[in-house]
């Protein structure tokens, strides 16, 4: 199944992280240019669970997307994203104090 790509698997490492610094670059220098803060403690909005799953799907989908996942297995990324996220999301929720339910 992996048949040794390793490559192919550090490039894709590398763009993730050039992605991540891109996106991390343009906030800070967008905050520097129009001199406004990104709120970092805001209240935040409630919503109901399946909004969190529908959320939790289409980020999954975006990830897939990304890192080019064959159309036929893309269905059981976004089972699997919105299964993690609504099971650590309830833990929290109902009062779990493991640190990997947060």
């Amino acid at each position: 199944m992996i048949r040794n790509h390793m490559t192919l698997g550090i490039s894709r490492l590398e763009f993730a992280c050039l992605v991540t610094t891109g996106i991390a670059s343009g906030l800070f220098v967008a905050t520097v240019v129009t001199g406004t803060t990104i709120p970092v403690e805001e209240t935040a909005r409630a919503i109901t669970l399946p909004q969190h799953a529908v959320f939790a799907a289409l980020a999954t989908l975006g990830y897939a997307f990304l890192f080019n996942v064959p159309a036929r297995v893309a269905w059981a990324c976004v089972l699997c994203g919105v299964a993690s996220h609504s099971i650590g999301l309830s833990a929290s929720i109902w009062g779990s104090t493991s640190s990997a339910a947060r």
